[in-house]
């Protein structure tokens, strides 16, 4: 279990801090101009009306990405604890990070889900 949680974690926090550069569809300004990711926002003509918004927006989502993988990591060291709670914690954190684009990422929520049945499931061992 620990291993498999170990490589999710990992996973988790190499896909949270792609985020922004492997991005996903998000339509900007009046005329409805599509801007998947940090890059394509930095590459925007200085003329662009949504420019500064698509900017905005994906460098939000940059910082977003590595601080949920900032608390990722934290769960990684409590892992070699071996202290489930702190883990649980720390995956809380990034999920709660994550909320706002949770319908393109879908990173954390699994994690925190499988650590959820595990520590109920260890609770009920411990009764």
């Amino acid at each position: 279990m620990d291993k498999d949680l170990e490589h999710q974690l990992r996973q988790a926090i190499d896909r949270s801090r792609q985020w922004a550069s492997d991005g996903w569809p998000v339509t900007f300004g009046d005329r409805g101009v599509v801007v998947s990711s940090l890059s394509e926002a930095q590459n925007l003509p200085l003329s662009a009306v949504c420019r500064m918004v698509a900017l905005s927006y994906w460098q939000n989502v940059h910082q977003i990405g590595h601080e949920a993988a900032t608390w990722g990591e934290k769960a990684l060291r409590h892992l070699v604890d071996n202290d489930l709670r702190a883990v649980e914690a720390a995956v809380y954190y990034a999920c709660y990070l994550e909320r706002p684009l949770v319908r393109n990422t879908a990173t954390w929520q699994p994690i925190s889900s499988l650590l959820q049945r595990t520590l109920d499931i260890s609770a009920a061992l411990d009764e």
